[in-house]
């Protein structure tokens, strides 16, 4: 069974974040898009377009030392 074309677009959009792949996630999301971190973490707030997301992101890398773990469960 193939995978959803959704699926592969997560699963583009998990990978650019990792590589901070600016360009594929521009590709993916729209201008507009603006990225909401919610609760008691360092880069609470929102967060517009990609060089948002990647700044806010950035933070939990910066902070763990690049030691972040991704893994798809599952994509609904």
């Amino acid at each position: 069974m193939s995978a959803h074309p959704n699926v592969a677009v997560i699963d583009r959009m998990t990978q650019a974040i990792v590589e901070n792949d600016r360009e594929t996630l521009t590709q993916i999301f729209t201008d507009d898009m603006v990225f909401h971190g919610r609760g008691p973490i360092p880069f609470a707030g929102d967060h517009s377009g990609v060089d948002g997301l990647l700044a806010a992101l950035g933070t939990v890398f910066e902070l763990t030392e690049g030691d972040v773990k991704l893994e798809q469960q599952f994509c609904v």
